[in-house]
């Protein structure tokens, strides 16, 4: 199988200028409805492109009261940290993804979301945990799995900074991440 490469190269970490301590606000762990742990406790709507537009200050609706709300400081960061394991599952099952519903396991969670969003968390649950691995490889074949990794990727040009993109990155460490991310993209066929 083909990994991508970090994209914080551990070389780079040595190389980041000095500066003066600068404190920055954000969120190193966020999950959305893209992960089946955040879907099963009512975040049905919330991606990460809706994450980081919450995480900008633009409003949003929020995923569960669907109340419009925004934060008055934008952060500086956030990482979407969604699940890679049945990424998107849920939001999948819901619109009748055909390449899950081509699946006698998509089939029968699709059954199950209908009547209960949130059993499908603990169905997926004992699919990871049986002995019997077959049921977890028809989840992720490569067709399922493929076509939601290229979408959430696609988000990855969320990075806005808040200077003109057409300067120079000041901070190395930055660059080192772009250029990796960039890489991994084109070795992948994602496009950005």
């Amino acid at each position: 199988m083909k990994y991508a490469k970090p994209v914080v190269p551990a070389a780079s970490l040595s190389t980041a200028a000095a500066g003066p301590p600068q404190l920055l606000w954000g969120d190193t762990h966020l999950h959305t409805a893209h992960s089946v742990d955040a879907y099963a406790t009512g975040n049905y709507f919330a991606d990460p492109a809706m994450a980081y537009r919450y995480a900008m200050g633009l409003p949003v609706l929020h995923p569960v009261t669907r109340e419009k709300i925004h934060i008055e400081r934008p952060l500086d960061f956030l990482v979407v940290a969604d699940h890679a394991e049945n990424l998107g599952l849920q939001v999948r099952l819901d619109h009748d993804d055909p390449d899950l519903m081509a699946t006698a396991t998509g089939r029968r969670l699709a059954e199950l979301q209908k009547t209960d969003r949130r059993a499908v968390f603990a169905e997926v649950g004992r699919i990871n945990q049986a002995s019997d691995q077959s049921l977890q490889q028809e989840l992720n074949s490569d067709a399922i799995r493929g076509s939601f990794w290229k979408k959430t990727v696609a988000t990855a040009d969320h990075s806005i900074p808040t200077t003109d993109r057409s300067l120079p990155f000041l901070d190395a460490m930055a660059l080192a991440q772009v250029n990796q991310l960039e890489a991994n993209c084109a070795e992948f066929g994602v496009p950005l």
